[in-house]
């Protein structure tokens, strides 16, 4: 099998690498350690250092996340609340009750058909309850009864709730993004230090035998991707009942009834090579004219190569 070496590209596998090499680390008798005595000293500053500002990033992340959740809550409940209060109103009107009159509407900022405008967005949505505020303020300053239905009090209460939300919601966004700088800082001093950690840790293997090297690596940090070797298959092809070689024979590797995979021609010898890296249960499909189209099973092995003979049937035989 082969492997390259798989430089972190996430959080958890900095973090991974960083832990590894520590314990590792921490644990090595004394002289022992693959590690430069300066990346030894960077490791036990770096390493909690990430922990830290991936801990700190998560908990401002969460903070502003909840409320942020909280003002899209809040900000629907008072949607509901000035748009049921202003139809009130403009209910009260085309009742023609005493004391609302037509022009009561602008008194409210309502369109003069009683239409309320869009509340697609916060600022419309905070708008029309400040308009609803003013409205109940100068009417009721006028002499008329306060709306009992559905209070200023209780508007103003969600809206001004909704705004200091708001405010926090800054503040959470400012602090988050100060986190997040912190730990991009974080980020690039890690990866910096598993590029020298990992050279360090290299070195120390070289003087290994092949067999225990990789492992070395691994339980010192190290990651690494599998990178899949080819899978090859020898084929003859020879006729069913005289054994003789068939060259020419079109053999394709893949599904029976499929038409993609390597494809090869046997040669005058009646041989051809294949190769793959699917190493799932397949087929070789082998065509040749005058001769009935034969399938055999397959399953490829990494690193291996099989041998296999098709022997094909004439048509009519």
């Amino acid at each position: 099998m082969s492997y390259i070496v798989s430089i972190p590209k996430s959080d958890d596998a900095r973090e991974a690498a960083l832990s590894t090499a520590k314990a590792r680390n921490d644990e090595a008798e004394e002289g022992t350690s693959p590690f430069s005595a300066a990346n030894q000293a960077d490791l036990n500053v770096r390493e909690p250092a990430f922990k830290h500002a991936r801990n700190v990033f998560d908990i401002c992340a969460g903070a502003f996340k909840s409320v942020n959740d909280s003002i899209i809550t809040n900000l629907a409940k008072l949607k509901s609340l000035a748009s049921h209060a202003m139809q009130i109103v403009n209910f009260k009107i085309i009742d023609k009750l005493v004391g609302w009159e037509v022009a009561t509407r602008a008194v409210y900022h309502l369109h003069f058909t009683g239409k309320l405008g869009p509340l697609n967005t916060e600022a419309q949505i905070k708008q029309l309850a400040s308009d609803f505020i003013d409205g109940e303020t100068t009417r009721v300053a006028a002499g008329g009864a306060p709306l009992t239905e559905y209070p200023k009090s209780m508007i103003k209460t969600a809206l001004d709730n909704l705004g200091t939300q708001i405010l926090d919601k800054s503040t959470k966004k400012d602090a988050m993004g100060d986190a997040q700088d912190a730990l991009t800082a974080e980020r690039k001093l890690a990866d910096d230090l598993i590029v020298l950690l990992w050279d360090d840790i290299e070195h120390a293997a070289q003087s290994k035998s092949k067999g225990v090297r990789h492992d070395f690596c691994m339980e010192w940090g190290m990651e690494f991707t599998h990178i899949a070797n080819y899978g090859k298959v020898n084929i003859r092809a020879e006729d069913f009942d005289t054994h003789a070689i068939l060259p020419g024979v079109l053999l394709r590797l893949g599904k029976n009834l499929g038409t993609g995979g390597p494809q090869a021609t046997t040669n005058t010898h009646g041989e051809a090579f294949l190769e793959s890296k699917n190493f799932d249960p397949t087929n070789i499909v082998a065509t040749l004219i005058l001769y009935e189209r034969t399938v055999v099973d397959i399953t490829l092995i990494e690193d291996e190569t099989i041998d296999i003979v098709i022997r094909m049937k004439k048509l009519g035989a």
